[in-house]
């Protein structure tokens, strides 16, 4: 009630998000600060990697190079967290690989066997087998109030139910994987579970857990998803061989004809000094590298296409802003011309609203609005495949503004406008 603390990391920007149709990234690499105008707590130096993959209706979560040290108690352990909840009169019951915890309990995971988790809230977890022990809780807390009158002997209580990995007393090196999955049921997560076996069974495949990447292969709809916390190079897995800053990427390819599908970005905002707002953005640039002769499907903005060489391809993408960019590669013997009219797109003001023509508009399309500092204001969702979508302006102030259109297959068109 008398002081704050703000939670900065001490070097890193590293932190954000990419989405792509059906799927997405959120990924953070942090650094633990203590000090805000004065150290306010003995220091952790708490590192770590992490990483989630969306999917579907699963998140896939990985966790690397967890580390923490400092002359802080050795009670005090380094934890990821799973879930915290209080419980009310409609909580569902706490299940552990479909049995109910009774409460008050404490159970200890053993990390030599997958297990899975149904929160009384209905929201699943998979734990497969390698990671640290997990500690399910289902008690009843004492929790002081507000103001912290009653700290030393709070007569707040609830209900509730927790895990967490424990990853020890200063550990070292650590790491975690977990799958969520929201809005489930005992049969689904038996099903879920036998599915994920053996190291992500037919669900997904782990290719790279460690301190510059990581990558895995969601198999349903073979996307291929990376987070390049650092440049990386000779890597032995999917279509990337290297790559000379660190992003975000997701690739699928097309069978049919063997066209490469990529969404990229990179969160880092790259921040400098700047008199007037204290800090701006400034763009990034990273070089990828293809295993494969590849020609572009067209033009991208943001990318430049290099000619494909002894079996690579190279491909220069800039970022800026943290806005997420698509691109496609066709095989040399592609001869198919692409129709370059689908990404026109017409808008005129009809009765308080934004009325946008475009052939990219199709059945989920979202047309974003955005100020030129880039926050986003709205996203309108088109729910028709019409070709044809209204956007509420009504309250929107006189200024200038820029204006995103995005299909359901990732393809996008960008405009300014002025109201």
């Amino acid at each position: 009630t008398t002081d704050r603390f703000d939670q900065y990391t001490k070097t890193k920007n590293f932190s954000g998000a990419l989405a792509w149709d059906n799927c997405g990234i959120y990924v953070t690499d942090f650094d633990q600060i203590d000090n805000w105008g004065g150290q306010r707590f003995t220091p952790t130096n708490l590192v770590f990697k992490k990483s989630m993959f969306a999917f579907d209706n699963i998140i896939i979560s990985l966790g690397s190079e967890i580390s923490s040290s400092g002359s802080y108690n050795v009670s005090m352990i380094t934890a990821t967290n799973l879930f915290q909840n209080i419980l009310s009169s409609i909580s569902g019951k706490l299940l552990l690989n479909g049995e109910e915890i009774s409460r008050p309990n404490t159970v200890t995971l053993s990390t030599g066997q997958d297990n899975w988790i149904i929160t009384p809230q209905g929201t699943g977890y998979f734990i497969p087998e390698g990671n640290d022990e997990v500690k399910l809780i289902h008690t009843t807390q004492k929790t002081p109030i507000q103001s912290g009158a009653d700290y030393a002997s709070p007569t707040t209580s609830a209900n509730v139910a927790k895990a967490y990995i424990n990853h020890g007393v200063k550990p070292t090196n650590k790491k975690y994987s977990f799958v969520v999955v929201p809005a489930t049921n005992s049969n689904e997560m038996q099903t879920i579970a036998s599915q994920m076996a053996n190291n992500g069974g037919s669900i997904f495949e782990i290719h790279a857990q460690n301190e510059k990447v990581h990558a895995l292969t969601y198999k349903p709809t073979g996307t291929t998803a990376y987070a390049f916390f650092d440049a990386v190079s000779n890597l032995t897995f999917g279509i990337v061989k290297s790559t000379t800053y660190q992003h975000l990427l997701l690739h699928r390819a097309e069978e049919s004809t063997g066209r490469q599908f990529f969404a990229v970005s990179n969160p880092n905002l790259n921040p400098v000094n700047d008199s007037k707002f204290g800090w701006k953005s400034q763009p990034t640039q990273t070089t990828i590298t293809f295993n494969g002769e590849w020609l572009p499907l067209g033009e991208a903005e943001g990318v430049q296409f290099h000619a494909p060489s002894n079996g690579t391809t190279q491909v220069t993408v800039t970022f800026e802003d943290g806005k997420s960019i698509f691109f496609a590669l066709k095989t040399l013997t592609d001869t198919k011309i692409e129709n370059n009219d689908n990404s026109r797109v017409e808008y005129s003001k009809i009765n308080g609203f934004l009325q946008i023509k475009s052939p990219l508009i199709d059945l989920n399309s979202i047309v974003s609005l955005y100020s030129l500092e880039g926050k986003l204001l709205q996203n309108t969702i088109a729910t028709e495949k019409a070709g044809v979508l209204n956007i509420p302006i009504s309250t929107v102030e006189k200024g200038v503004y820029v204006c995103k259109v995005q299909n359901s297959k990732g393809k996008s068109a960008t405009f300014k406008w002025i109201q």
